[in-house]
């Protein structure tokens, strides 16, 4: 059923996709945008501006997987997935937050401790794995532990990316990126809404 669920959703999001010129123009000029950073050479390494581009593009996937919830919980809380009552959809749905608050309050003294970058990895690789325990859950239990282990990797990312960014770019464009951080952070909330619409 879950699976059902995830295809129908990924191909309503590609007819979204399709017939949305708008948000196609906006993510072109930000991989124009991505082209022309990663032209840069700081101190000769490219992966810098690589990453300077490839955080911001992340922060907003991780966004629409945090929003997506919106559209998806009218079937997780049908009798056929989890039969949920209010106020277990109402936990399953807010969860996520008990993660984020414990992700921003660690993830400070831990990047300070082993790094920013070994961190946003870290975050990444905690982010990926809660997500295939999401969508491979077989009861709300487990998908509601698994969302607050993705709410701590949403709070340390929503943490960590904006001071990497800012530390790592070059004067002249910092402003420019970590304002792109900001940004994706609205596309990505605004792309899981109007996939959720569709």
């Amino acid at each position: 059923m879950v699976a059902a669920f995830a295809k129908e959703l990924l191909l309503k999001s590609y007819t979204f996709w399709q017939s949305c010129t708008f948000i196609k123009g906006i993510v072109a000029k930000v991989f124009e945008f991505g082209a022309k950073v990663n032209k840069l050479q700081i101190d000769g390494i490219s992966f810098i501006a690589t990453a300077l581009v490839s955080l911001p593009l992340t922060i907003g996937l991780i966004r629409i997987d945090t929003s997506v919830i919106s559209g998806a919980i009218e079937f997780i809380e049908t009798p056929k997935v989890f039969n949920l009552n209010v106020i277990q959809k109402g936990w399953t749905v807010s969860c996520i937050i008990v993660g984020c608050l414990m992700g921003c309050v660690f993830a400070g003294p831990l990047s300070d401790k082993y790094g920013r970058k070994k961190l946003v990895i870290v975050t990444a690789l905690i982010f990926l794995l809660s997500s295939l325990g999401c969508a491979l859950a077989t009861s709300n239990f487990i998908f509601i532990i698994n969302r607050i282990i993705a709410g701590f990797a949403v709070g340390s990312a929503s943490m960590l990316a904006p001071i990497y960014i800012a530390e790592i770019s070059p004067s002249k464009h910092r402003g420019k990126l970590v304002s792109l951080n900001l940004f994706a952070i609205f596309l990505g909330q605004s792309a899981a809404f109007f996939s959720n619409f569709y």
